[in-house]
């Protein structure tokens, strides 16, 4: 097992994208990571799929979700299962167990609450990269 080092991961374009402890260079244990705007997109605890428990956001800044993530070993990142849903106005409009479906390849998508959408968020800056570590 890799020992784990705090670090900062930054982008090729020398963007901050990261900063948090890492193994094998790669998020690990507890981190934030950030849109290529600068605003936060995730904060909480990691394995190299993605988080196991904390925050996500909106590329405006605002809470999208708080709570688990299960730690999903197949194809696509951890993705939420229990916790607090807000839109992007900050608003709650849900909190419970999320029940998830596989979309194509076994990557996992919310299907309820039907207003989450997609599991991973698009870049707002660099909508061709992806926001997890798979």
């Amino acid at each position: 097992m890799a020992q784990e080092v705090w670090k900062k991961i930054y982008s090729p374009e020398g963007i901050l994208i990261y900063e948090g402890f890492t193994a094998g260079g790669k998020p690990s244990g507890a981190g934030t990571s950030y849109f290529a705007n600068g605003s936060k997109h995730q904060e909480g605890v990691w394995d190299i799929k993605g988080l196991v428990s904390g925050r996500e956001y909106y590329p405006n800044g605002r809470l999208r979700f708080e709570g688990a993530y299960v730690l999903h070993r197949a194809y696509g990142p951890n993705y939420p299962i229990y916790g607090s849903c807000y839109d992007e106005d900050g608003k709650l409009y849900y909190n419970g167990k999320l029940t998830i479906t596989k979309g194509g390849v076994g990557y996992p998508m919310v299907e309820y609450p039907p207003q989450f959408g997609p599991v991973m968020q698009k870049n707002p800056l660099r909508p061709d990269v992806k926001m997890w570590w798979g």
